[in-house]
């Protein structure tokens, strides 16, 4: 049964309306993550972004990028292939344009990796180690992708280019409110811990 906004809020703060700081701070906060990661503007794409192209700007493309496109949102691609090559293979090197920091602190966790992979294969072995290993970063970073996709990718989001964007209507429309059967209350929480993890 599909429930309104306001039956929503009515439930989470106990009265129809809800608090306006509750609701002020969880907007702002949720602004603030925007101006981080995910703008939702059309001219600064990239940084954890799952590639999106506008109808205009698809119709444009050359045969080749459309192809390339058609396959990298792909639900196999997405969801079985991609999250495997981003937390396990992309992550595990830094941009060229990544300041001195942040080179050193992946390096620092790849060596980190490693002696805890050496340790693991002659406590348990190297094939039992990557039986487990592939399979939980393949499972939750598939969920992981799932989420932040549904979420975010749906027809009405909010993106602009860049003189149009503004913090309040990326907050407000940038994404959706994903709501999960009560079995599954906890499962955003859990998912981020086994990725922050892997």
């Amino acid at each position: 049964m599909a429930r309104s906004l306001e039956q929503e809020r009515e439930q989470r703060h106990g009265c129809p309306a809800g608090p306006a700081a509750v609701d002020a701070v969880s907007t702002l906060a949720l602004a603030a993550l925007l101006t981080s990661w995910d703008r939702r503007d059309l001219d600064r794409r990239g940084a954890g972004d799952i590639w999106t192209l506008t109808v205009q700007e698809y119709l444009q493309s050359t045969r080749s990028r459309r192809v390339a496109y058609r396959l990298a949102r792909n639900p196999v691609m997405l969801f079985a292939i991609a999250p495997l090559y981003v937390f396990v293979i992309h992550h595990r090197f830094s941009a060229p344009t990544a300041a001195q920091r942040e080179r050193r602190s992946v390096r620092l966790m790849n060596w980190a990796l490693l002696a805890t992979a050496l340790v693991m294969s002659a406590v348990i072995g190297l094939k039992a180690l990557l039986l487990i290993q592939l399979t939980v970063s393949a499972f939750a970073g598939a969920l992981g992708l799932w989420l932040f996709y549904v979420q975010h990718q749906f027809e009405g989001a909010y993106w602009a280019r860049s003189t149009d964007w503004n913090y309040m209507a990326a907050a407000l429309q940038g994404s959706s409110f994903y709501k999960l059967p009560e079995s599954y209350n906890g499962l955003p929480a859990i998912l981020g811990s086994t990725i922050s993890i892997i």
